[in-house]
Parts: C-alpha cells; structure tokens; sequence
C-alpha cells in the first residue's frame, strides 16, 4: 500500500493541477501515464494483479490506485456542476460578454 499511497498522495495532484488548466490530453497520454504508474508500482516487473482489480475499492480487493482518464474526467464534469449551481455569476459575465460582442458557445 505504500507505493499506491505515493501515486495518489504525490503523483495525481500535480497531474490533477495540469488537467484543471490545461485542455485534454490525447487517449495516448492517459495511457502512458497509467503505464508509468504501474511499472513504478510493479518495479518494471510484470503485473502480478489486474490493473482493473487494483483500481477497484479496498473492500472489493483494489488499491484504489487512480485511473487517471476517470479522474480528468470527472475533473472536468466538475465544472458543469459549479457553472449550473452558480449560474447566476456565469450569466451576468456571459451578458457583459455579449454586450461587447463576444460571443460564448
């Protein structure tokens, strides 16, 4: 568990920032990541468990190591619930946008 706690503790927040300020990242880039995470995890040796199990809760036999597709994604679905909830902020910026003629999509 001590590797696992490593990549979530100090590998995903620095992945976590750059997803939340930069566009998406290519499927290649998810992969090579989770690549990287296993192979620090496996010391480069085989996988001797499922990536699909170790992903999983602890009660269902997993690490809870991160699966970091999931994680960009839910970052980013993240924001859709805080534009909804604070709908009012975002309208009154999109209205002083569309008064000078920017137009938001």
């Amino acid at each position: 568990m001590g590797k696992a706690t490593i990549l979530k503790c100090l590998a995903m927040p620095k992945l976590t920032y750059c997803f939340s300020v930069l566009p998406n990242p290519s499927e290649d880039f998810f992969h090579y990541v989770q690549n990287i995470f296993f192979e620090f995890l496996w010391e480069g040796k085989p996988d001797r468990i499922k990536r699909n199990v170790l992903i999983n809760f602890y009660n269902k036999g997993g690490l809870q190591i991160p699966h970091v597709k999931t994680v960009c994604d839910s970052l980013k679905a993240s924001w859709v619930k805080r534009l909804l909830l604070d709908s009012d902020k975002w309208f009154f910026l999109k209205k002083i946008l569309s008064d000078k003629g920017v137009s938001i999509s």
